[in-house]
């Protein structure tokens, strides 16, 4: 007999009482039913990994049972049976009956119990079942075993032993399952005795499942570039390290690898870059701790192929060896096999899921796909963080011009712009991160408009103003009013046309995963940050000197949001949990502001999930509210837009600076949006703007003082010729009006060539009521040699310069770039700012820089989704 005995049920043949229902179950005593013949038949029921005992049962965990079924020490004693009669005699007596093990809630056969399954056993001497998960409570477990003697004449009424000499009349009738239960019931209601006319019998033992003890297992899933990917020969692509990785992670138009040998790891997800920026690094670590001081049993983060779908990540991912895959779809996906195994080993008997940025769109989906009952049977809590619900205006732009795509020209492994929008055109992640129907209707801002003037009458005859209609930003995206045609990969100062079967694919997600609801029992929480510059849409405008015009574009930005994502997508949900955290109130870290890339590094952020695991808010929590933040205080920047071609800087009185080869100014944030560099930074200081010329052509310089995110105040220095040596400064007082003038270096020479005296017009643009618009434009040339440093074929594409910084200067090496953040002394002493750096803590910091490029390369990754 096995020794890992769950509990014995025993049954007899016809003509005897059923074995009763037992109280109380002793594993280690069986339960023998006698035969006429005192003989024995014994079934023994346990589990795999040992006795079916009320302490190894976990909640909503399947039960896999295993029994054997064997003859007990009296069967057969008739001296003339040998060992193969017995077997033989033993099997035939299997053949003859059905056998049924179901559970039941509640007394058995009484009108109050049901019965909630139902699992035939195979006519076998052994073999092994699975029992659906069960929620806490007793059960009972019932064993029947009823007669299948139709066309069967060994056994009769009359006890005939010959076949022949039992009428059709005499033999057993046959009793479906439902009558057997019938049967029973009557016989426990009344007097009844049963009947040797009756062969079925039963047996059965009590179940108890406790109410299960302790912390959720936690599934991670990461955003978008969150997990490192690796092509067939293992050599790693993503972090990439050139362009000839990203054209290895092509798409193709319908959204799927062209290479099929992309995949990850089993521990694939990015800790940190640049050696010091945190991405997931401390939030494992935090994990790891709670697994060893046995909060939770275990954790698991799981990668993935960001670059597909999200019904190809829900149905994908195969394990081979150390490789895991999500190309094509998986027979065990790997997000459902993870969250099963989790489940069964979690204190709780469910998983709780902590899902960054696109991560929670894959959650979604995963529980879409499950269903609610699944769902509910192995999920009990969902915590998204700063997750694009509704998508995000950043999408949009990266989708239209590479925004934050490629990688600096400056180091050596770089990826153009070029090439970066090339590979997100054909990538289904973009596309179901492109703000939704849900977004448009909620959003504050406008996220694409049109100025009046001869560049956009198409699209302003077609949408008006602006977009705000999912219908117009399709239209608009595949450019069907006819304001704009595909431009050439490299000419990506010019907005894209994008991909018609995936903007499909994205409204269909969109359409079910924005209305989508929680089951009954998943708590869901939604942390969002505010307080970063985040993009909002993109500006499409004029900018005139006298009757010149030329179009123009910029983003526009909120502080409502993490630097990614609004506020207004990750709070989607209305009966969700929702949390705000300050990033404002984290200052300036190493490499950077805490953003959506790095949110998962905030201390403050662990205790919160520690908090949702343990069930508790005992924790302090300063910078994480739980109610929407008062508007107490007002946060003042300045915004410089430049219209290529050339780099732009901003330094501060102390030699801290900002732009495409330096990271170093508190609070600051540098960027490009196709042929446009922007840089935003706090108000209330003195800064130098810095302009360094890399081709011939002209260049406009827009500079906006904001206040929450509304312009105020705005200026604009226009069109003004330069050329590759060309260098420009502007000093920035705390005051607006006292702005000073932009000095121009034309040759490079270090001699100032034109300080350009302004003057100011009515602008072409709209203004609303808070701000206050104009145009500063320089006198001393004439539209004349504008027209010919412009080509007119850039202008009507939405941006007259059709290569870009990363593009232009990759010839550049880093000892140039150096003497440049070097040559920043001299400007500052010639504008006889205080507190004037010394030549040694200048030098310092050019070293520091120098080195600091080498690494910071890689954070432009972290404030994507």
């Amino acid at each position: 007999m096995p020794k890992t005995i769950a509990f014995l049920l025993s049954f007899t043949l016809a003509g005897l009482l059923p074995v009763p229902l037992q109280a109380d179950f002793v594993p280690e005593a069986p339960i023998y039913a006698t035969f006429e013949n005192q003989q024995n038949l014994l079934l023994y029921i346990g589990t795999d990994a040992g006795p079916l005992a009320t302490s190894s049962i976990a909640s909503r965990t399947p039960l896999h049972l295993s029994y054997t079924l064997e003859y007990g020490p009296n069967l057969f004693t008739h001296p003339d049976y040998t060992e193969t009669m017995k077997e033989a005699y033993f099997l035939a007596m299997l053949e003859d009956y059905e056998t049924y093990l179901e559970i039941w809630s509640g007394e058995p056969f009484t009108s109050s119990a049901s019965v909630l399954q139902t699992i035939p056993l195979p006519s076998t001497p052994s073999g092994s079942t699975t029992l659906d998960p069960l929620s806490p409570g007793t059960y009972f477990l019932v064993l029947y075993q009823t007669n299948n003697l139709r066309n069967k004449t060994l056994y009769c009424e009359r006890n005939d032993i010959s076949p022949e000499g039992c009428a059709e009349e005499d033999r057993f009738p046959e009793y479906p399952l439902s009558e057997t239960r019938a049967y029973f019931a009557r016989s426990l209601d009344s007097e009844e005795p049963f009947s040797n006319a009756f062969p079925s019998t039963y047996a059965g033992t009590r179940l108890t499942v406790p109410a299960p003890q302790g912390a959720s297992n936690v599934l991670f899933l990461p955003g978008i570039k969150g997990s490192r990917l690796y092509d067939s020969e293992g050599k790693k692509v993503w972090e990439p390290f050139g362009n000839h990785d990203i054209e290895s992670l092509m798409l193709s138009p319908l959204g799927k690898s062209v290479s099929d040998g992309i995949h990850t790891t089993p521990n694939g997800i990015i800790d940190t870059v640049a050696l010091f920026t945190d991405i997931y690094g401390s939030f494992s670590r935090v994990m790891d701790e709670l697994v060893t001081d046995d909060i939770i049993s275990a954790w698991r983060a799981l990668p993935y192929d960001w670059r597909l779908s999200l019904p190809d990540i829900v149905q994908g991912g195969t394990y081979v060896d150390e490789r895991l895959s999500y190309i094509g779809a998986s027979t065990l996906p790997a997000i459902r096999t993870n969250l099963e195994e989790l489940a069964r080993s979690s204190k709780s008997g469910k998983v709780t899921i902590v899902a960054h940025s696109n991560g929670g769109l894959v959650a979604k989906e995963l529980m879409r796909t499950l269903g609610d009952t699944e769902s509910m049977r192995l999920i009990d809590n969902v915590i998204f963080v700063g997750v694009p619900q509704s998508g995000a205006p950043q999408a949009l732009a990266a989708l239209l011009y590479g925004y934050r795509e490629g990688l600096p020209w400056w180091f050596p492994g770089i990826v153009s712009t070029s090439v970066a929008r090339s590979f997100a055109e054909n990538s289904p992640m973009g596309y179901h991160l492109l703000p939704s129907g849900a977004y448009l209707r909620s959003a504050h801002d406008t996220l694409v408009s049109f100025a009046e003037g001869l560049s956009f009458q198409k699209e302003r005859s077609m949408y008006g103003e602006s977009i705000n209609t999912l219908e117009e930003l399709i239209s608009f995206s595949l450019a069907l009013e006819g304001g704009r045609t595909k431009p050439s990969p490299n000419n990506y100062g010019s907005a894209n046309v994008l991909n018609a079967h995936l903007l499909t694919y994205g409204n269909e997600v969109h359409e079910i995963l924005d209305t989508w609801t929680p089951p009954e029992g998943i708590e869901m929480y939604q942390i969002a940050g505010w307080g970063e510059d985040t993009v909002t849409g993109i500006e499409y405008y004029e900018e005139c000197v006298f009757s010149f015009c030329l179009p123009k574009y910029r983003p526009t930005f909120s502080t409502d949001g993490d630097g990614v994502v609004p506020v207004s997508s990750a709070h989607l949900m209305q009966d969700a949990h929702s949390y705000w955290i300050d990033l404002s109130a984290y200052g300036f870290a190493f490499l950077g502001d805490r953003n959506h890339g790095t949110l998962l590094g905030i201390e403050e952020l662990h205790a919160l999930i520690k908090n949702i695991l343990l069930k508790t808010e005992s924790t302090t929590l300063e910078n994480i509210l739980a109610h929407e933040p008062d508007e107490t205080s007002l946060k003042k920047e300045w915004r410089f837009f430049l219209h290529s071609p050339l780099t732009l800087s901003l330094y501060d009185s102390e030699g801290r600076g900002i732009g495409p080869s330096v990271d170093t100014l508190p609070g600051a944030t540098y960027g490009q949006l196709g042929e446009v560099q922007y840089v935003i930074a706090p108000a209330d200081e003195m800064y130098r703007v810095e302009l360094d010329g890399y081709e011939t052509g002209i260049f406009s310089l827009d500079v906006q003082e904001s206040i929450d995110g509304e312009v105020v105040e705005a200026v604009t220095f226009a069109q003004i010729p330069t050329t590759p040596d060309t260098r420009a400064t502007l000093m920035i007082e705390e005051a607006f009006e006292a702005m000073g003038l932009l000095e121009v270096d034309q040759d490079g020479d270090g001699t100032i060539d034109r300080s350009y005296a302004t003057t100011t017009q009515e602008s072409s643009e709209k203004s609303n009521e808070k701000k206050s618009s104009r145009v500063r434009s320089a006198i001393e040339y004439a539209p004349k040699e504008i027209a010919e440093l412009t080509s007119t074929e850039d202008m009507r594409m939405y941006g007259e310069v059709p290569s870009v910084v990363d593009d232009a200067v990759s010839s550049r090496t880093n000892n140039s770039m150096q003497a440049n953040v070097g040559a920043s002394l001299p400007y500052m002493e010639e504008a006889s700012l205080e507190n004037t750096p010394s030549m040694v803590y200048v030098w310092m910091r050019s070293v520091f820089e120098t080195l600091v490029r080498f690494f910071a390369f890689i954070t432009s990754l972290t404030n994507y989704l």
